[in-house]
């Protein structure tokens, strides 16, 4: 009896030990995390232009990448939010986000023994105001220059003088798109100020 246990006891070790072994080597030829999210994880406030990026793990030769403004989707991994399948990037542009929106993103990783890396669950947030963009033409009169914001949609655009005027904004138009908007009767050496919804722009630099 004393030999059958020492039999048994053997054959579990032998067997813990090539389980741990296996663990080891599986690990061994996995490809590694992906880290450095760029936005970072939890960020708030982050453009709607903006780009993703990350580091890709040691021995990665591909990536699959899930997008979404849905936590379950990108975590399941579900197909409809693949936006990125089987190459080797570390970067993403997902486009015009919308406006105070979270979204959530996961970078997969594979390597050339087909072996898979799941990577975290990313998350950030867009800022809840328009990105305002103001570009001056070839010419020195302020009709010359342009505005514009992003995202592009529909919108009411307003200006004022200066930014002690407490009645406010004056509304220039409405209902328009940044191709379709371009500013009015705004006189040269005059320091302006303009906004789309309810934020604030920067200053249209003085014009002379």
């Amino acid at each position: 009896m004393k030999g059958q246990h020492k039999v048994i006891i053997q054959t579990i070790i032998f067997i813990v030990f090539s389980l741990c072994t296996l663990a080891t080597v599986n690990a061994l030829f996995d490809p590694g995390l992906p880290t450095n999210p760029d936005p970072s994880d939890d960020a708030i406030t982050v453009p709607v232009d903006q780009d993703l990026s990350w580091t890709n793990g040691a021995d990665t030769e591909t990536i699959d990448l899930y997008f979404a403004d849905d936590e379950w989707l990108v975590t399941d991994k579900d197909l409809s939010v693949l936006v990125l399948d089987n190459i080797f990037v570390d970067t993403y542009d997902p486009g015009i986000l919308d406006l105070g929106t979270e979204y959530y993103w996961r970078v997969v990783s594979h390597n050339s023994s087909k072996a898979t890396t799941d990577g975290p669950v990313w998350s950030f947030t867009t800022t809840d105001q328009y990105m305002l963009i103001v570009t001056k033409g070839i010419d020195t009169h302020i009709n010359d220059v342009e505005l514009s914001w992003l995202p592009g949609n529909l919108i009411s655009v307003f200006y004022k003088q200066s930014p002690n005027v407490v009645v406010g904004y004056q509304l220039l138009d409405q209902d328009v798109t940044p191709s379709s908007w371009h500013p009015a009767a705004l006189i040269d050496g005059i320091d302006y100020y303009y906004m789309v919804s309810n934020d604030e722009a920067p200053i249209i630099d003085l014009i002379t």
